[in-house]
Parts: structure tokens; sequence; C-alpha cells
């Protein structure tokens, strides 16, 4: 026998948007079985929590074994399960690799919810030529051309928000095009977003995962894009296939609420001869 694996694990979600926690060390060969979801666990990601101090803290590992600098779902999800077990108050901080966000749980109500305040999102520039990054352009059965006005915003990880009405197949298409180019080496997350009356709604490929339901932290990004050209009120509903989330702005910070749960806990073990 080669080794053994053994990992402690709980599972979470936030509007299907799912993660195995472990408190364990995470071994990085492990991470796509666990996260396959015909024959492992079934995830978006894997997280590995820590305790620096007095302070809760996690890593966060695509399903491909990438690291992630920020994800606002894990944040809540994590806030939630501190909070149930009784490890935090109402008001803490959680260490994120992107820094340290202020978490409150709302605890009143039939459901409880989580608050996480993402901090300021920075609109960027890039180093590539404005005209490429301002209306990216990608063939279509090698006849069409799909033309996007895309903005570059962070919210402690990258996201390539897209404006305007597009297809499934016109998404992966974009999707593709991006990914296949060189304008991100280490890939970027991707929403398709559009306003209405109801809200915000939003579809999202995540980097290193692909569809995913919903992205808090594409959420956040969205919502701080569409706020300050001046398509949204300081506070919306954020509007995935898999559900809604609230996003609200105070002091340039975006605060991001909804509804974490707890799945399930087991064990990931594994021979290998």
């Amino acid at each position: 026998m080669n080794g053994y694996f053994f990992m402690q694990f709980f599972k979470m979600q936030n509007l299907g948007n799912d993660f195995i926690f472990t408190f364990n060390n995470v071994v990085i060969s492990e991470i796509s079985k666990m996260c396959d979801r015909n024959f492992g666990i079934g995830a978006d990601g894997v997280v590995q929590i820590y305790l620096e101090g007095n302070k809760y803290g996690y890593n966060v590992y695509n399903k491909d074994g990438s690291m992630a600098s920020f994800c606002g779902s894990a944040t809540l999800c994590l806030g939630k399960y501190l909070y149930d077990n009784k490890l935090v108050g109402e008001n803490f901080e959680i260490i994120t690799p992107s820094g340290i966000k202020q978490v409150s749980v709302i605890s009143k109500g039939a459901k409880q919810k989580v608050t996480v305040n993402v901090g300021k999102p920075s609109f960027q520039q890039r180093s590539i030529k404005q005209e490429i990054f301002n209306r990216l352009l990608f063939l279509k059965n090698g006849e069409k051309t799909i033309r996007v006005r895309a903005s570059l915003v962070s919210v402690g990880n990258l996201h390539l928000v897209i404006k305007g009405n597009y297809t499934k197949n016109e998404q992966l298409e974009i999707v593709n095009g991006v990914n296949n180019s060189d304008l991100f080496l280490n890939g970027v997350n991707i929403e398709f977003a559009n306003k209405s009356s109801s809200g915000i709604f939003i579809d999202v490929y995540e980097r290193g995962v692909g569809k995913t339901l919903c992205c808090t932290s594409g959420a956040c990004a969205v919502f701080g894009l569409f706020n300050k050209l001046g398509n949204a009120k300081n506070k919306e509903k954020i509007i995935f296939d898999s559900g809604n989330m609230i996003a609200e702005i105070f002091g340039g910070d975006i605060y991001i609420t909804s509804s974490p749960s707890f799945v399930y806990s087991g064990v990931w073990s594994k021979n290998e001869y």
C-alpha cells in the first residue's frame, strides 16, 4: 500500500454554490476527486479552515486544484457554521486570502441570514489595448462575430462582467473565447448580467470551476459596476437561477446578504495500492 488518505469534512451551500469544508490538511491531488459529482462528494471547491490567534480563516481551492483569492459564498457558509457552533458571536471577522472580512449573523426570523462586508470594488484597466478590453471579439461557427462589452472588476478576486442578453450557446462561445485567449493567463470569473425592475439577473462561469448556480463575489462585482454606472440603486436583489441574495452599498463598501445552509458531514478516505 502506497498511502492512506483520511479527511473529516462538512458540506455547506449558498444558493447551490457548494463547498467541502475541512479543518484537516488538503491534499491537492484529491480535490478534483472529492468535487466530482458522479464519483466523489460533489462540490464547487474545497475550503481548508484554520485558526490564527482568535480569528478563523480559510484557503479555498477550485475543483481543478487552483487556489482562489476570495470566495463570497465560502465566507457566508463559514460564518454560519462558526456562529451555529458557538465559536463566534453575532459580529466577527474571518481571514480570507484577500484580507479580513467583517461578518454578521442575523438570527431573527424563520430563515437565518448572514451578511459579509466584501469591501470596495476596484474597477481595473488592463495593460492590454483599451479597444480589446472594451470590445472583445469572438468568432462563432467560423461565420458570425459576437461583439462583447466587458468590464473588469475586482472584489478580492477578478471578474469580467458582460452586460447584455446572450443565449446559453453564445455565453459558452464567449467563455471559451476568453479562456482560450491570452488576455487572462491565470483565468478570470465571467458574469453575464442584466438589470430589470425585479433586480439584477446573473449567469456565472467561475475560474477553475465552470458554470455554477451562483457566485457571491460575482454578485458583488456586478452590483458594484451597475451601481457605479447608475444602473442600480444602493440596494438591489441579485437573482440567480438558484435563488436570490441582497447586495447593498454603504460608504463605498459592498455588503452581501444570503441564507447559506449546512448540508451534511462525513469522512473522505482512500486506500492507495
